[in-house]
């Protein structure tokens, strides 16, 4: 679960460059 969230996370980071967006998606997961 942890490292498909990791594999979203850095999808988020790299297709929208927004690291509030990644931020606010890992807060989410945990």
């Amino acid at each position: 679960m942890i490292a498909l969230a990791l594999r979203d996370l850095r999808l988020a980071i790299r297709a929208g460059g927004g690291f509030g967006l990644g931020l606010a998606f890992f807060l989410i997961v945990v």
